[in-house]
């Protein structure tokens, strides 16, 4: 297509044309002439010389954690037989801008890169592209656009903090319910003992003959592991949070999971909407977990926390974690209440003010305020130690 320069050669040709035939005046007409051929041999030098080089996009990495790098590369090569024409690149970034890349004429074969960093400041999932191809011609009169590249996505995770573990839960386990039995040699395996079926338990791990007798699923137990639990309830009001306090409870949700996986519990995400999910093995689920994060916005909803930490825990819960924003005191007072009946619980808050601080509450649960500002892990490392104390639900 012509440029605004080229459009204003070939108007104003043939408007210098006009005034030449109507004044007599055959160098005007002339110029006139010329000034409107330009755009139309422009035209025809950008269709000749091809739709520009070759592009394409690598993002590197797709998944990355707030604050850390993300490159984009564009590359670009000449795969045919002429010189290609300037090259403007410009790659559309969903809430950034663009990015933009002039690529000088390549010749037949050559190849070129660029690259620039993506913003990671902002939890979520960024779009880029597409991409935009634009190639100039001779003195800026025509140009070819193309849409070269579809969009891409990139995961922004939240921010996890290795934590240190938590004691073991006084409420009932999964793997402490274990029926002992005399090991019972088949054909093919050997297992110890049985157990009932919980969620997250492989399917193929269940001895149906047992089963059929006992008149529910058992499942064979190789070994006797003490497989923990842990339920973490995030609280996603918008009322109870400011920006920077929803941030903070994410990134302790985050790192909760982060620490169930690394000690292979079974873990439960629930919010205030969806208090209590089935449990999942932390290993195996930790990426779809992180992934959920990332997309984690605060909810304008009558959602009512102390109704889902009871939801939350009607059966066995083993650890409860709340994490949540500035709690009225009322309010504050029937959540401790309400978590007491977890095995051991933590309370979470990340608004409000007050400095960071670990410290036993109502019923024995304890509550942890964050700042934002102090270390998180040694704050984490207070609290389990105000749990490990008698009568605060240790084992």
């Amino acid at each position: 297509m012509p440029t605004r320069r080229g459009l204003g050669s070939f108007f104003g040709g043939l408007a210098i044309v006009a005034l030449g035939l109507l004044f007599g005046l055959p160098e005007a007409v002339a110029l006139g002439v010329v000034a409107v051929a330009l755009p139309a041999l422009a035209l025809a030098w950008v269709r000749a010389s091809g739709r520009g080089p070759a592009v394409w996009r690598t993002v590197r990495p797709a998944r990355v954690t707030v604050g850390d790098r993300c490159d984009v590369v564009v590359s670009v090569r000449n795969e045919g037989r002429r010189r290609t024409p300037p090259t403007l690149l410009r790659d559309l970034v969903d809430g950034a801008g663009s990015a933009r890349v002039l690529v000088g004429p390549l010749e037949p074969g050559e190849e070129a890169r660029s690259r620039y960093s993506l913003s990671t400041d902002r939890r979520g999932v960024h779009r880029v592209g597409p991409l935009e191809t634009r190639a100039g011609g001779a003195f800026r009169l025509a140009r070819f656009d193309t849409h070269r590249l579809g969009t891409v996505s990139v995961v922004v995770l939240p921010r996890v903090v290795p934590l240190p573990p938590l004691p073991a839960s006084a409420g009932d386990e999964p793997e402490l319910g274990t029926r002992s039995m005399v090991a019972v040699s088949t054909v093919d395996e050997e297992f110890t003992g049985l157990r009932g079926y919980v969620p997250g338990d492989d399917v193929r791990r269940i001895h149906w003959p047992s089963s059929a007798r006992a008149g529910g699923a058992l499942v064979r137990q190789f070994e006797v592991p003490w497989q923990r639990r842990t339920t973490l309830l995030v609280d996603v009001r918008a009322d109870r949070h400011d920006p920077e306090s929803f941030e903070r409870t994410v990134t302790v949700a985050a790192s909760v999971s982060a620490l169930a996986s690394a000690g292979s519990e079974l873990v439960r995400v629930g919010t205030t909407e969806h208090p209590d999910p089935p449990f999942v093995t932390a290993t195996d689920h930790l990426d779809a977990l992180l992934d959920r994060f990332a997309l984690l916005t605060p909810q304008v909803a009558d959602g009512d926390l102390v109704t889902a930490v009871e939801r939350a825990t009607v059966t066995a819960t083993g650890r409860l974690v709340v994490c949540t924003g500035e709690l009225p005191r009322d309010e504050l007072d029937a959540v401790l209440r309400a978590s007491s009946r977890a095995g051991i619980s933590l309370l979470v808050t990340t608004g409000g003010s007050g400095p960071s601080r670990a410290a036993g509450g109502t019923g024995g649960v304890v509550r942890v305020h964050w700042d934002g500002i102090s270390d998180l892990a040694t704050l984490w490392r207070s609290a389990g130690d105000a749990l490990r104390a008698p009568g605060v639900g240790s084992r």
